[in-house]
């Protein structure tokens, strides 16, 4: 049984010839199960440099997670989000509950400006923001979001990274998580 089969007064016409489609993600923002993070970070002097937001989900029996994320830069560079990224410390963001009315939390922990304790960790996805990416002679600029929803696991930390390909970039980076309970 589907999501709308659960109301079908609330969303077909009595006639049930058609139906009207809501988005999952519009209903999770009003049972207040969606949360958004922003970071905002401008670069040194020296590129490359990187900025990083880090997303640990609790153990499996609390909640699965969907995500979604964007990075806008002023400048170009490269932008990856990583699976199992390991990393200390960074400074704790609140994911605010996009359902303004709604007490309830998220259950993740998110950081910027992690320490990495490793290089990498898998690649789930990157992008380029500017087609000079590489190339810091140009300064190219540019916004752009996730191709993919990803559902992510239990217990795992992932890293949300953006490699400013010049100095003084300004980076925004905005994640989304729907938390299903279970």
């Amino acid at each position: 049984m589907g999501l709308l089969d659960s109301y079908p007064d609330r969303y077909m016409p009595t006639n049930h010839e058609s139906r009207v489609g809501i988005s999952h993600s519009e209903v999770s923002i009003h049972n207040g199960l969606s949360f958004h993070a922003t970071h905002k970070i401008t670069h040194g002097a020296t590129a490359p440099s990187s900025a990083t937001m880090l997303i640990t989900t609790p153990a499996s029996s609390v909640a699965a997670y969907h995500v979604t994320m964007t990075v806008e830069a002023s400048k170009s560079g490269i932008w990856s989000f990583e699976e199992a990224a390991s990393a200390t410390s960074g400074t704790t963001i609140t994911p605010l509950n996009m359902s303004r009315s709604s007490t309830t939390t998220s259950g993740t922990t998110i950081t910027h400006t992690a320490v990495l304790t490793t290089t990498a960790g898998t690649i789930l996805e990157q992008h380029i923001i500017g087609a000079s990416a590489g190339n810091p002679s140009i300064a190219a600029q540019g916004g752009r979001g996730m191709a993919l929803e990803w559902e992510l696991a239990a217990s795992t930390s992932y890293l949300l990274r953006f490699i400013a390909d010049a100095a003084t970039t300004i980076t925004v980076m905005n994640i989304q998580l729907e938390k299903e309970e279970g």
